[in-house]
């Protein structure tokens, strides 16, 4: 009977964790509404917070009950894990000492450890995902929820694209698409990686559905993404296997002239000559660091995030920056060390978990030209593929911790 008390308590929990997790994304609705109704109007309100906070801390208490509700789960994942979260906990710890003792700004810091936000929520999904019953049960709520998300915006998408003036773009299709977003660019990226979603839970219409929406968006590294995928849903049918090989030789190639041809005005709905994030980059780096330390654990926790740019301004303080890069974010923020682990943890998990060249490949990329766990719901999307992934490596490690302790305690 107390066995059965304990599973349903476990049960009614992920039946809990799912429908919060449906109602995050069901709260893009609202979270971006002013500027969304701008958009629409043909006005361009831009990423500001004016109108927007009081929805936005709609969506971090939704967060903020998940932590509330598993508090005792990610406290045990952390220990479990000590020997990979403990390195890093010391690496932020010293960023952030590093940053107070350079700028004495606390939010400034609270705004470089929205990094974690979503991170944490990981070890939260692993405990779901270990059981498969509780697993499917999750996906089976979730996903009901996100083809709500999903539909909802593809209906006000091609509305958009058919009658809203084209204030950002317009490509061969129309107006450049932005869902209930305040930019195509985070539309399309959050539309990529859905048809990621989709591609691994296999869900074929869906995941078509969101690659239409991608390329509507006109965002290049979306549309890159969309491609991305396609090939490969194409290619894994390819036999003899050896194909695959031969594929992934002229991939790079393929991918240039496909980045040239989405770059064009046809898709991307602008003229872009250059790219100039690689200027910024190299600005950013060559202003930010200073000295040895300013390079091992970073310039300022926080610098480089677009929040700490709305919420003061640029060029606030020295060494900010719009980084426009994880990777670029990550060296900022947390140095050399910090990216090195965040490399780590993706290696980790290919070559530990399960071996899917598709997430992979998209985190990496994702990485490159936006800061994704600043773009909701896509770094939610993110994590939890990644959860997914990482799960068979965990349940390897809480086996070999348990079996050191009851090692110990039948020899002593």
């Amino acid at each position: 009977m107390e066995i059965y008390k304990y599973y349903n308590i476990n049960f009614n929990k992920t039946i809990i964790l799912a429908h919060l997790v449906g109602l995050l994304f069901l709260s893009s609705f609202i979270v971006f509404l002013p500027q969304f109704l701008s958009l629409m109007k043909g006005e361009y309100a831009g990423l500001t917070l004016n109108g927007e906070i009081g929805y936005r801390y709609i969506r971090e208490l939704i967060v903020v009950l998940i932590y509330l509700l598993f508090l005792e789960r990610i406290l045990l994942s952390f220990f479990y894990t000590s020997y990979i979260v403990l390195p890093i906990v010391v690496i932020v710890s010293l960023s952030v000492v590093w940053t107070i003792f350079k700028y004495q700004n606390l939010i400034l810091i609270v705004t470089g450890l929205r990094f974690f936000e979503y991170l944490i929520l990981m070890p939260i999904f692993v405990y779901i995902f270990k059981n498969t019953t509780r697993k499917n049960l999750f996906f089976k709520i979730v996903n009901k929820y996100i083809a709500i998300f999903l539909l909802f915006e593809s209906v006000i998408a091609i509305l958009e694209v058919l009658f809203v003036p084209p204030v950002l773009g317009k490509t061969i299709f129309g107006s450049r698409a932005f869902g209930t977003f305040p930019s195509p660019n985070l539309f399309g990226i959050t539309m990529a990686i859905l048809g990621l979603y989709f591609f691994i839970c296999s869900k074929k219409k869906l995941f078509f559905l969101s690659i239409v929406l991608a390329i509507l968006s006109g965002s290049r590294l979306a549309i890159m993404i969309g491609f991305f995928l396609i090939i490969i849903n194409v290619v894994e049918r390819v036999k003899p296997r050896f194909l695959y090989i031969y594929f992934w030789l002229i991939f790079p190639f393929v991918s240039f002239v496909a980045f040239k041809i989405f770059s064009s005005s046809y898709f991307s709905g602008r003229h872009i000559e250059k790219i100039y994030r690689l200027d910024v980059w190299s600005e950013a780096i060559s202003n930010g660091i200073r000295n040895v330390i300013d390079f091992i654990i970073g310039w300022g926790v926080g610098l480089g995030s677009n929040t700490t740019t709305t919420l003061f301004g640029p060029g606030r303080f020295e060494g900010q920056f719009i980084a426009d890069s994880t990777f670029i974010f990550l060296l900022g923020s947390f140095g050399i060390l910090g990216l090195f682990f965040y490399f780590f943890s993706i290696v980790l998990t290919y070559f530990k978990g399960v071996k899917d060249t598709k997430f992979t490949f998209v985190l990496l990329l994702v990485s490159v030209p936006i800061i994704w766990f600043e773009n909701f719901p896509a770094n939610l999307l993110i994590v939890i593929i990644w959860a997914c992934y990482i799960t068979k490596y965990t349940r390897r490690i809480e086996r070999k911790f348990y079996a050191k302790n009851l090692y110990y305690i039948s020899n002593n």
